[in-house]
């Protein structure tokens, strides 16, 4: 039993330094964005809290892509790839980013399952949206619910393109460099290494998946992110390719920016009509289509695999 209990106490201990230099990861990420808006740009020190004031200084949906753009690149790509240059021999990121057999097929039906999968995430997400917390922790929904409207109020400044050269500086800091760098953090790094840990591959798409959602800080679509995410780990595994999910997560996030650039009245009718709202017959037939092609997608996968051996 002492044995169990020790292994089980370094076990945590290694899966705390993991998570910890992930933290590492986005902290200096937000604080170089920080940094910049502040001192170098000079942004009132209240944006977070006041994100409306930005609306009013020029050019400023350039300025937060830009410094987004920066502070993606040095947190989740730049120092990920230090890491793993430096501190890691069998997972380099030669290694992370090689191409495997059959690559460009398992891209394709990788995000053909995406796509299978918005209208159980949107009814996922209508879903997240009527749970509350208990009254206990109403401190802590409030403070989600100032999160949550910053957030959309500063996504509200990046989606207004002006010219087609401020939709690719936006589609470039919101589509690539993070599916690039999130993905190379959460699965390239933290599955991969809960996965060493644990012996349990399970537990390491669950908890990097769960991460994944917690950092982005917005509780009403806190479920279907993680389930985004757990969908990425799992691809991740069964094709033994970083890609997969990359070209998953850019094709997530552009088909966002693309619909809010060229469809805002239409969305902004579809979030006043009052029959958008979870219904439990679409979410099951949803459900059972999504796991019909999950499992005709893993067959997919492992056929081509097969027929390579």
């Amino acid at each position: 039993m002492n044995t169990f209990n020790s292994t089980i106490f370094s076990k945590t201990i290694l899966s705390l330094g993991v998570l910890l230099r992930m933290a590492g990861f986005f902290l200096i990420m937000q604080a170089s964005g920080e940094i910049l808006l502040l001192e170098l740009i000079h942004i009132p020190s209240d944006f977070a809290n006041h994100p409306e004031k930005l609306a009013f200084i020029p050019n400023i949906q350039v300025i937060l892509a830009s410094v987004q753009g920066v502070g993606m690149l040095l947190g989740f790509i730049v120092l990920p790839i230090l890491y793993l240059t430096y501190f890691k021999s069998s997972e380099t990121p030669a290694h992370l980013f090689r191409c495997v057999p059959k690559q460009t097929w398992y891209i394709f039906a990788s995000i053909a399952l995406l796509i299978a999968s918005i209208p159980a995430v949107e009814q996922l997400a209508l879903l997240n949206k009527t749970l509350y917390l208990p009254d206990l922790l109403k401190s802590v929904e409030d403070l989600m619910n100032r999160t949550e409207k910053s957030a959309e109020a500063l996504t509200d400044i990046l989606v207004h393109y002006h010219n087609p050269l401020s939709f690719l500086l936006v589609f470039t800091v919101i589509a690539i460099i993070p599916a690039i760098g999130e993905e190379l953090v959460f699965r390239g790094i933290v599955q991969n290494e809960l996965t060493k840990i644990w012996d349990n591959k399970h537990f390491a798409i669950w908890t990097s998946g769960f991460i994944f959602s917690f950092i982005h800080f917005q509780f009403f679509g806190f479920v279907p992110r993680m389930l985004l995410g757990v969908l990425f780990g799992y691809c991740y595994v069964w094709t033994n390719s970083l890609w997969v999910p990359i070209a998953m997560h850019f094709t997530n996030n552009a088909l966002t920016l693309i619909i809010a650039a060229f469809f805002k009245d239409s969305l902004l009718n579809a979030s006043e009509n009052e029959n958008a709202v979870f219904d439990i017959r679409f979410f099951i037939a949803y459900i059972v289509v999504q796991v019909i092609f999950l499992f005709v997608y893993y067959k997919f996968i492992r056929q081509q695999q097969v027929n390579d051996q």
